[in-house]
């Protein structure tokens, strides 16, 4: 893994770190009004906003019908748990760095080296490696809050499909 540069990885790459990813989620708070918020650098929201681009890259169909780019997506969300295990583990003392290696390198499908190198960093800067999760889990509660309060009510408590009443189809039906 993390080893080729094909189609699915310089995709899954475009969306995490270009469009929607990091570079869209930059560009739009270093216009800012506010000092503080354009200064202000929360990793949960960065990473969390790339990682939530890729899973939109899945969702939009962008792969298209290849199982590649699902696959890879998939295998990173693996890697991605792995890190988050670690790096709680690893701040709270729990496990030493080479139990945090041994886990890292099985759940992650890493080399060794790749792995040590990856601990290395976790351990450097506990939390980082959450803020994906955590961001990507505010985003997508922030997404459903929108979608409810732009649903009329109880778009969700009719049964059957939801109707077309345009080319687009409803934000509230599935």
């Amino acid at each position: 893994m993390n080893q080729d540069f094909d189609h699915d990885r310089i995709l899954s790459t475009a969306a995490h770190e270009a469009m929607p990813g990091q570079f869209l989620q930059l560009s739009i708070a270093h216009r800012q009004p506010d000092l503080v918020r354009k200064l202000q650098d929360a990793s949960s929201f960065a990473e969390g906003w790339a990682y939530y681009g890729e899973e939109m890259f899945v969702r939009l169909g962008l792969y298209g019908d290849h199982l590649d780019g699902r696959l890879f997506t998939a295998r990173w969300e693996q890697v991605r748990g792995a890190r988050a295990i670690v790096d709680a583990e690893l701040a709270s003392g729990a496990w030493t760095i080479d139990r945090a290696v041994e886990f890292y390198e099985r759940e992650s499908g890493f080399t060794h080296e790749a792995a040590q190198a990856a601990v290395a960093g976790m351990a450097l800067n506990p939390g980082y490696a959450i803020a994906y999760i955590v961001g990507r889990d505010q985003l997508e509660t922030l997404l459903a809050e929108v979608m409810r309060r732009r649903a009329p009510p109880g778009a969700g408590l009719r049964p059957g499909p939801c109707r077309r009443r345009s080319r687009r189809r409803a934000p509230w039906c599935a």
